[in-house]
């Protein structure tokens, strides 16, 4: 291989070998891992701070029914309002739609079975209020205590809301049917704020972006540089040999 220029083509030798080592040691486990005393690779512990940080974010249970990201807020509208709906489920789904039914019960609710699916009759939002309740207790990593609730085995808690989360999006359609359009929009409010948050980041613990702003600047900072720095690499790597870019002359016709 022709050199064209030694030095460039050196610092570029520098670049990406010192890029490489980086490289090398961010995936040895010499990081802090999730439990104390626990060592990871670089990579499990930047998922596990972005995991955290993310679910500290998606935190709508702490705020008051006046904060517009509420869940109790996005519910509001709905209160006193009452539901006679049919909700459907599949074939496949009997244990679900029988826990369902003890589930809408607790809650203060009438439910009947009718065919694969539910008649479920009463007020939205004392629902919705239970829904709530035992999202954030699984938000909080205690799915024990919302299985302790219905008096079932402390392992069954995910389970119960796997349950409602069905309960409810097999709910929309049937509200919208009967353009009970902000029924439907309370309900979805309560999947999306409150059910998917919990469920999704359970056994996570919570952090502020707020109180971890020095070591949450670190990675975005490392990971800019740590791009740029490969592709100086490359840059000058190529420029020591010969290959460069340059603006190209117009020909005169």
């Amino acid at each position: 291989m022709l050199i064209r220029n030694k030095a460039a083509f050196s610092r570029g030798l520098l670049l990406m070998g010192s890029f490489i080592i980086v490289f090398i040691i961010f995936f040895l486990e010499v990081f802090p891992g999730s439990q104390p005393g626990q060592k990871t690779n670089g990579l499990v512990f930047a998922d596990h701070l972005f995991n955290t940080l993310a679910k500290g974010s998606s935190n709508f249970f702490d705020n008051t029914a006046q904060d517009r990201n509420s869940v109790n807020f996005r519910i509001q509208p709905i209160k006193g309002r009452a539901i006679d709906v049919l909700v459907p489920f599949k074939e496949n789904q009997g244990e679900m739609k029988v826990l369902a039914a003890q589930l809408v019960k607790a809650a203060g609710l009438e439910v009947t079975e009718s065919g694969n699916g539910l008649q479920v009759k009463g007020d939205l939002h004392t629902l919705l209020l239970s829904i709530i309740k035992d999202s954030a207790s699984t938000f909080e990593n205690n799915s024990a205590t919302v299985a302790e609730r219905y008096g079932m085995p402390a392992d069954k808690g995910l389970f119960i809301m796997r349950t409602w989360w069905n309960l409810g999006n097999n709910m929309i359609k049937p509200l919208q049917k009967q353009h009970m359009v902000q029924e439907a929009n309370a309900v979805s409010a309560a999947l999306t704020r409150a059910i998917e948050p919990s469920f999704n980041f359970y056994g996570i613990e919570a952090l502020r972006v707020a109180d971890n702003i020095p070591l949450v600047a670190g990675f975005l900072i490392f990971y800019v540089v740590y791009t740029m720095w490969y592709g100086f690499a490359i840059f000058e790597l190529f420029e020591g040999i010969g290959l460069t870019m340059k603006k190209s002359v117009k020909k005169e016709v």
